[in-house]
């Protein structure tokens, strides 16, 4: 019997010290950015308040899901940020729309859009309203907001506001998996109980799928207010959020998968996006180009640091310019009211400081980076900011 418990306790000792072997060098790989996935677990970047500062004042009851409580105050912080979030009437990141005078533009897209973590004096809507004397409406939103929302929200509201411009902001980092059911259902049950919309799989796939489950909420913090089940969607969750071993994981499956290869620092949307998934996201961006009518415009591609980095290091960083995104996008920005401004031309030598620290979302600077570029875009097009 001792010599059985003395086995045990050497065994338990050397799995031990091999997880935390492979600990430290998971760690070690992803700061140097070696392997394809290189991100750093959540609970490293969270703050006391990350999960009330990600939900508080958030819904999701419209047919777009994820929006905002109408006329409400409140708090939005994590370690590198700590900035007041107010809504209008309608629940939109901007001043009032009940008094706008004369045309406007309509600003359509995610958490970038919305100025996720910095103060509305520094998101990019806020400073080119300054510099180009022009009422810009922010529709943009937090909470997993993809091309499918964006066109439901944009249809809600295009004809109550009158408005002569669309700019859309596009993150692939994201928007061509956040509108994916097949994405969604691997996350487990507290994802299908959420109120957002998803592709269709029948003919029109632009006709909004909800999962039976899904539940509108006044509230989204109930979101994460259910019970915790043990699955195996769970136990993988966990160890993204917790472990830097979940980078070699992820790497290894991506590379059995012969979904990537090594040669490059990061896995990038950009580059490796499904190719099913790339046709819904230009069906979804084509209809609201149809729904503009005769409006400008404007696509704003947006790289985040993982793409950038796979920019920097790719043999061929150009590729993702023949992927199928992006020549639908060149497609419809054939048309003389549309077009495509790729923010990856413009990144600058100092990229990281484009970002907050504890976050992947612009830094004060990188709004300031993005408005400075879409602004000099726009002079030399200004039928897309008349």
């Amino acid at each position: 019997m001792h010599t059985v418990m003395s086995w045990i306790k050497v065994l338990s000792l050397q799995i031990v010290l091999l997880v935390l072997f492979l600990e430290v060098g998971s760690f070690v790989l992803s700061k140097a950015n070696l392997l394809l996935v290189n991100d750093t677990p959540s609970v490293y970047t969270a703050s006391e308040g990350s999960i009330a500062e990600f939900h508080a004042g958030r819904t999701e009851e419209q047919p777009w899901g994820a929006w905002r409580a109408p006329n409400a105050v409140y708090r939005h912080f994590k370690s590198c940020f700590d900035v007041e979030i107010s809504t209008n009437e309608i629940g939109a990141r901007d001043a009032s729309f009940s008094d706008l005078v004369g045309s406007s533009i309509f600003l359509i897209g995610d958490s970038f859009a919305e100025g996720f973590g910095v103060a509305y004096h520094d998101t990019s809507q806020y400073l080119l309203e300054q510099k180009l004397d022009k009422n810009i409406l922010n529709f943009g939103s937090a909470g997993d907001f993809g091309p499918l929302q964006e066109l439901l929200i944009y249809h809600a509201y295009k004809e109550k506001y009158p408005h002569d411009g669309v700019w859309v902001y596009i993150l692939p980092a994201n928007d061509f998996m956040d509108n994916d059911a097949n994405v969604w259902k691997e996350k487990g049950e507290s994802a299908r109980t959420r109120y957002r919309p998803y592709f269709s799989e029948g003919e029109d796939p632009l006709i909004p799928w909800y999962f039976p489950a899904a539940e509108k909420r006044s509230d989204s913090l109930r979101i994460d207010a259910r019970p915790r089940v043990f699955s195996v969607a769970s136990l993988k969750t966990f160890v993204v959020d917790h472990l830097w071993m979940s980078n070699v994981l992820r790497s290894i499956k991506l590379l059995l998968s012969g979904e990537a290869k090594f040669g490059f620092a990061s896995q990038s949307q950009y580059y490796d996006s499904e190719l099913y998934q790339q046709k819904k996201f230009i069906q979804a961006y084509s209809k609201l180009v149809d729904l503009a009518a005769n409006k400008g415009v404007l696509f704003v591609v947006i790289p985040d640091a993982q793409d950038i980095r796979r920019f920097l290091t790719d043999p061929d960083p150009s590729s993702y310019k023949k992927q199928f995104w992006y020549q639908g996008l060149s497609d419809l920005a054939a048309k003389s009211n549309v077009a495509l401004l790729d923010l990856m031309d413009h990144v600058p030598e100092s990229y990281n400081q484009l970002f907050l620290s504890c976050d992947g979302h612009w830094s004060p600077r990188g709004n300031m980076w993005a408005a400075d570029i879409i602004e000099k875009y726009l002079s030399d097009n200004p039928v897309l900011s008349r």
